[in-house]
């Protein structure tokens, strides 16, 4: 199979993958900066701010195999704050502590 017959296939050209040749390019610095924009855009705008989480169930000796996922609002402070406060918490574990829970 030729690349010509792969891009008319996939729709896409099978040369052009992410490569250490296209961060250097700045491909990937101008997906930074599109990234840091928004998150100005969104300290400027927005009403309220939420984060996604997901736990993680392979961490555990449970049956479940299926994440939850869970939308939780950031409050207090300015929107600027809340916008750092969950940039900050990105692709990061948040541990929660249950020892305040009673079981019945």
């Amino acid at each position: 199979m030729s690349v010509s017959d792969d891009s008319t296939r996939t729709g896409t050209d099978a040369k052009r993958r992410h490569t250490p040749e296209l961060a250097r390019n700045g491909l990937m610095r101008m997906e930074k900066k599109s990234i840091e924009a928004d998150f100005a855009k969104m300290s400027k705008y927005c009403v309220a701010i939420r984060v996604l989480c997901h736990t993680q169930p392979k961490l555990f000796k449970l049956k479940e195999k299926k994440a939850d996922i869970m939308e939780i609002q950031i409050n207090g402070g300015e929107m600027a704050d809340k916008v750092a406060f969950a940039q900050s918490l990105l692709e990061k574990p948040i541990h929660v502590k249950i020892s305040s829970l009673k079981t019945r």
